[in-house]
């Protein structure tokens, strides 16, 4: 954000960082549903860690 908002920045980087800016919230979003899924298999009873003892 902090590039953004350099007055100098050309259009061809503003347009850079923002589809950086995206791709990062996707990954981001991307993870958080992973976590998601993780916590309910932990509330189900359905999550193992590696190998079974």
């Amino acid at each position: 954000l902090r590039e953004l908002n350099d007055p100098q920045i050309t259009l061809q980087r503003a347009t850079e960082c923002y589809r950086e800016g995206v791709k990062l919230l996707q990954e981001a979003q991307k993870m958080i549903e992973e976590a998601k899924l993780v916590v309910k298999e932990v509330e189900e009873g359905n999550f193992s860690q590696g190998e079974k003892e």
